[in-house]
């Protein structure tokens, strides 16, 4: 290339200084792990690592949060999902991809699993605890419970499926000051 037009292109960049850099670098973090839904150590993993990921980035108020919901989505994906027959053979291993991103306002939990069917919410309304009486348990469906908890203990939760199968849930923890520094969560300690 001709040195005259390699300067021309060079300056036609942008050129960050290291604060700058340092600020692109912090945009989004990452970390993934896979896992199979066999292995007795599946929802451990998963529950260490969403810990670990949440204290190093200094989300210390959410940790326990993030370590519950991984935890149950874990469990959804062991109880609940049969995968896609182009996703597997009969008897393989189910694959489950746990991811962890954070921006400055948000930090996201992916779980993806090779099962395409929507993760189901139970159905029927909510009793309030004062027509329940001495009996609470006799009125909670028999599933869905543990999506509740998640949905109780995030700000957003979703799932979209994938593009040959199976799907992702995803669930939003936002990062303001009303929910980080102070120790607690809306409705928890």
């Amino acid at each position: 290339m001709d040195p005259t037009r390699l300067s021309r292109s060079a300056r036609a960049l942008p050129v960050l200084d290291s604060n700058e850099t340092r600020s692109v670098a912090l945009a989004q973090r990452f970390r993934a792990l896979t896992l199979f839904a066999e292995s007795p150590d599946a929802a451990k993993a998963a529950r260490d690592m969403a810990q670990t990921t949440f204290r190093d980035w200094g989300l210390h108020s959410r940790a326990g949060d993030a370590r519950a919901v991984v935890s149950e989505l874990i469990a959804n994906v062991v109880q609940h999902t049969t995968p896609d027959e182009c996703l597997t053979k009969p008897g393989a291993p189910r694959r489950i991809d746990v991811a962890f991103r954070s921006w400055p306002k948000w930090t996201f939990i992916e779980v993806t699993d090779e099962d395409s069917s929507p993760p189901m919410l139970p159905m029927g309304e909510v009793f309030s605890p004062a027509l329940v009486g001495d009996l609470p348990e006799a009125v909670l469906p028999d599933s869905g419970r543990g999506l509740l908890m998640v949905q109780s203990l995030v700000d957003a939760l979703w799932w979209a499926p994938g593009e040959q199968g199976g799907k992702t849930v995803v669930c939003r923890f936002d990062l303001g000051s009303d929910r980080l520094g102070n120790g607690t969560h809306e409705g928890g300690e």
